[in-house]
């Protein structure tokens, strides 16, 4: 059977002026969309410029994973598979890691395939060696990407 994650999209570096009908119309080309997701700033107009893009068929994952880059209104937009969702009543899938040492109060979102993390409000004191030296405790790492 076909995961949730298995027919979604993760888009990030969505510009604050690309709306929800901005992002539907680019990825419609790859297939039918059964919903497209743009978190709101809680308390504040707009997005967080991050999208989850739902597709009927999860071939249209696939498909549009292979034809990067993905630009919408002349910005290029960042596209991976979405995680699955987590089951009514489940955790979801981040876990804050509450350290006394840096990355303390980071999140991290475990990757569809099991293997990858992705850290979100990493300190910008921070830089590639401190995650390294960190995340290096729970095993050995083939690869840290810093933007």
């Amino acid at each position: 059977a076909q995961g949730d994650g298995d027919n979604r999209l993760f888009v990030t570096k969505i510009a604050p002026f690309i709306t929800k009908e901005d992002v539907a119309q680019h990825f419609a080309q790859f297939g039918v969309t059964t919903d497209v997701y743009l978190p709101a700033v809680p308390g504040r107009p707009g997005h967080k410029g991050i999208a989850f893009v739902s597709f009927q068929d999860p071939t249209a994952v696939q498909l549009a994973m292979g034809n990067e880059p993905h630009i919408i209104n002349g910005n290029e937009v960042v596209v991976d598979r979405a995680a699955p969702r987590a089951a009514k009543g489940e955790a979801k899938g981040e876990a804050h890691l509450h350290q006394p040492s840096p990355p303390s109060h980071s999140q991290a979102q475990q990757a569809n395939n099991g293997d990858r993390l992705f850290v979100t409000k990493v300190p910008p004191t921070l830089n590639r060696d401190h995650l390294e030296k960190y995340f290096s405790q729970f095993g050995e790492l083939t690869d840290c990407y810093m933007p």
